[in-house]
């Protein structure tokens, strides 16, 4: 679900950050995981708990509810952390591949919790498209096609 969603999407940042920037600063690494632990926060708005889409979600982006549903810990970062609090607002917000709006990503977090989000969905996908069938050759979830070769160990 959701909540295991997330927590793979933060742990995942901090993979990608010790990979590709092991010197960045801690308090950096743990705002990244703080924005992957939190960046669907705003979907709890959006879907009811059947995982439907409420009225809420035909009207507004889940995004924008992310902000909603962290301004008070939005306004108290302003105070004793304002570029925490601005960071947080780009990574949630920045655009995607493909998105009308949305400014471009500007630090390379906001790259890994989008990227992390991603491979998350895909690999939780791909899972569901092999659920009922073994893991190989071609499945399908929606219309997502998804391709597993059948590769035997040698030696």
């Amino acid at each position: 679900g959701l909540l295991a969603h997330s927590l793979d999407v933060a742990k995942n940042v901090l993979v990608m950050t010790k990979a590709n920037e092991p010197d960045m600063p801690r308090e950096l690494q743990e705002l990244g995981f703080v924005a992957g632990l939190l960046h669907d926060i705003g979907k709890t708005y959006t879907y009811d708990a059947w995982g439907k889409p409420t009225a809420t979600a035909k009207l507004c982006d889940h995004a924008d509810m992310t902000l909603e549903a962290c301004a008070y810990g939005l306004a108290y970062l302003d105070k004793v952390d304002p570029d925490a609090a601005l960071a947080l607002r780009h990574i949630w917000t920045c655009a995607s591949p493909g998105a009308r709006y949305g400014v471009s990503p500007a630090m390379t977090l906001a790259r890994y919790v989008r990227d992390a989000d991603a491979q998350s969905a895909m690999a939780d996908n791909q899972r569901k498209a092999y659920r009922k069938r073994q893991p190989i050759g071609f499945g399908r979830l929606g219309n997502n096609t998804y391709w597993r070769p059948s590769i035997e160990a040698h030696g």
